[in-house]
């Protein structure tokens, strides 16, 4: 660190206190090694290298950022960023959408053969998929919600479909759809909760685990995106 950067970083602590130094360096953590500042200022989910990632809490992506998606295939209630991502991780991509200005614009920009692009033309064209059949990940983020989740639980539960883990955005905003959820399938279900791209509040990105289906991991040790790193059990 140079002599002028001590300096500024004293001269804040002085100014600010503890509390205000600390505020202001996790704000600058959040914008900048997240990337949420040019994520906002875009409006457009990328990352601080400006990659597409999903409209999911950070939380959330650092951890499917830990995980082998090579060749897996994803089904997406929604499209965007996400189906972008998931086509540059390595997998095989079927996403439903039914807004066909952003369907355009999604589907000018990329033509990945392992990315197959659905518009759909009613509700149950959009709920009622026969991908699910073959899904690894299962991602509930766009319209009819909760008319997808039930397609989902009878799925499973009638042995058509057995996915590793289902991904539910917003799930704070849907807590009945949750709770069945819940009730139905079983599963181990792991909120996620904190900021993410673009916006500029907190919520809540849910993960249901399918306990005998699991997505293996790039490194069992996980880091946080900016902490202190190092290991204390060397």
């Amino acid at each position: 660190m140079s002599i002028l950067k001590r300096i500024i970083k004293r001269g804040l602590g002085l100014i600010l206190g503890r509390g205000g130094h600390v505020s202001l360096r996790n704000s600058l953590i959040l914008g900048k090694k997240y990337g949420q500042y040019q994520s906002a200022k875009e409006w457009s989910c990328i990352n601080a290298e400006g990659l597409p990632i999903p409209w999911y809490t950070y939380p959330t992506i650092e951890y499917l950022n830990n995980l082998k998606l090579d060749g897996i295939s994803v089904l997406e209630y929604g499209s965007g960023n996400s189906s972008l991502y998931y086509l540059r991780r390595g997998a095989k991509v079927v996403s439903i959408e039914n807004d066909r200005e952003w369907y355009e614009k999604i589907k000018g920009e990329n033509k990945d053969d392992s990315f197959q692009y659905v518009f759909a033309n009613s509700d149950s064209d959009y709920i009622q998929r026969k991908e699910i059949n073959s899904a690894d990940i299962i991602v509930i983020d766009g319209s009819y919600r909760p008319e997808c989740a039930e397609y989902v639980i009878k799925n499973i539960l009638d042995g058509n479909s057995n996915p590793s883990i289902i991904i539910f955005d917003n799930s704070d905003w849907f807590p009945k759809t949750i709770n069945k959820l819940d009730d139905k399938i079983e599963w181990v279900r792991v909120d996620f909760c904190g900021f993410g791209p673009i916006n500029g509040y907190t919520w809540v990105t849910s993960i249901y685990f399918n306990p005998g289906k699991k997505l293996p991991r790039i490194d069992s040790h996980i880091a946080s995106m900016s902490g202190t790193g190092g290991n204390a059990e060397k």
